[in-house]
């Protein structure tokens, strides 16, 4: 996200290490949307207005009601955060990264604050922005059991890689047990 201390970054065949902070800054706000643990939504707007905001800063967005439905809230767009569920939010804060039309999406513990079938909900969001969308999802986890449904896990250890698998048949998410 800031600067690599060694090797290269590409992503598409673009040399994202080679670009001066002014690209870079361009990059990351066109090309990239980012979904975090704690999800960072306005209180005192809802949920429309809240991916509203992405709508503002991107090139080619989606339009915030379509993104709100991708995430399965289109019956909730007028309501506030505190009106809404732990995993509810988190779909807001999906539907504000996917507004933006990224070719990438980053997601730190998506499921770290929700329950086991809250958390699967969001993770079939992920996958089907993924699948469907065609969009490159990365899920950074400590939840191990999310490896298995994964087209390709890369383990990391003390900064490094330790492995990196592809997996031609990753498991159905109903399959796997949390």
């Amino acid at each position: 996200m800031e600067t690599a201390t060694s090797g290269k970054i590409l992503f598409a065949g673009e040399d994202i290490t080679s670009m001066n902070d002014l690209k870079l800054t361009d990059y990351r706000r066109y090309k990239i949307g980012f979904v975090f643990q704690f999800y960072n939504l306005i209180p005192n707007l809802t949920a429309l207005e809240n991916v509203e905001l992405a709508k503002q800063v991107c090139k080619s967005p989606l339009e915030p009601e379509e993104a709100l439905r991708i995430v399965g809230l289109k019956d909730r767009i007028h309501n506030f955060p505190a009106q809404l569920s732990g995993g509810e939010q988190q779909r807001v804060a999906i539907a504000r990264a996917i507004c933006k039309n990224p070719d990438l999406l980053l997601c730190d513990e998506p499921t770290g604050a929700l329950d086991t079938e809250t958390g699967k909900a969001v993770i079939r969001v992920l996958s089907d922005i993924s699948h469907k969308m065609g969009k490159t999802v990365i899920i950074v986890t400590h939840n191990s059991l999310l490896a298995p449904i994964a087209d390709r896990v890369i383990e990391m250890k003390n900064g490094r890689v330790i492995a990196n698998i592809v997996q031609n048949k990753p498991v159905d998410l109903e399959g796997i047990k949390w």
